[in-house]
């Protein structure tokens, strides 16, 4: 399963931003044995939103007890002094492919 969480850094705090989510969102779900990974892209054409945090979780169980975590409400009202226009999916694989 991934948790697809997109976002845009508030205007003027995209260095900030970038900084909460390598200092707090990342480890937040590191911690986390059910977490088998994490990334966090930059789109580099002009889009919106212009970030997008992957997730891999070992499945839906883990992804709904870490999501309704006191911490994970934390730690989304305080990612809210440095984001806007949240958008968050879980996903599971239909078709995978390896090169």
């Amino acid at each position: 399963m991934t948790l697809c969480i997109r976002y845009n850094p508030l205007p003027g705090k995209t260095a900030e931003c970038d900084k909460w989510v390598q200092e707090k969102l990342v480890p937040f779900f590191c911690k986390h044995e059910e977490c088998k990974g994490i990334e966090v892209l930059e789109d580099v054409l002009i889009g919106d939103p212009e970030r997008t945090c992957l997730v891999e979780l070992s499945d839906i169980c883990a992804a709904t007890n870490i999501l309704e975590s006191e911490e994970a409400r934390e730690l989304k009202r305080e990612f809210m002094n440095y984001a806007c226009d949240f958008s968050s999916q879980i996903l599971k694989s239909v078709v995978h492919r390896t090169a």
